[in-house]
């Protein structure tokens, strides 16, 4: 008698990278310009990007900053493998909110945080 096993096929791993922050910080624009959308083009919701130099795809989480949503965004941080926190460099109050609003919140759903500062 012979027996067969079932071959199960693994997916392959997706980096999940989730962009947030206040209301027109340029979410939307950064993943556009990310996936490699031209200027004009519709970019689909959440698009995965092609596999770069790990051979493993990224997909890019856009969010909203609708209070509606507020639990879906939750969700969406708690699943992220990175987290890109974004602010508006003419409104001194969204990159006030990073540390007031969007860290706090990260801690609160226990999303490890590490911080980088940029100097010019």
């Amino acid at each position: 008698a012979s027996s067969s096993k079932s071959i199960q096929r693994r997916r392959p791993p997706i980096v999940r990278i989730v962009v947030a922050g206040d209301s027109q910080t340029g979410k939307s624009s950064l993943i556009h310009v990310a996936a490699g959308y031209k200027a004009g083009t519709r970019v689909f919701k959440n698009p995965v990007l092609p596999p770069y130099c790990d051979a493993i795809p990224i997909k890019l989480i856009d969010t909203s900053s609708r209070l509606e949503d507020k639990d879906i965004v939750d969700d969406e941080l708690k699943q992220a493998d990175s987290v890109v926190l974004t602010y508006a460099c003419d409104r001194p109050e969204t990159l006030q909110n990073l540390t007031t609003i969007w860290l706090p919140r990260l801690c609160r759903l226990k999303v490890l945080v590490f911080a980088s500062q940029l100097s010019f």
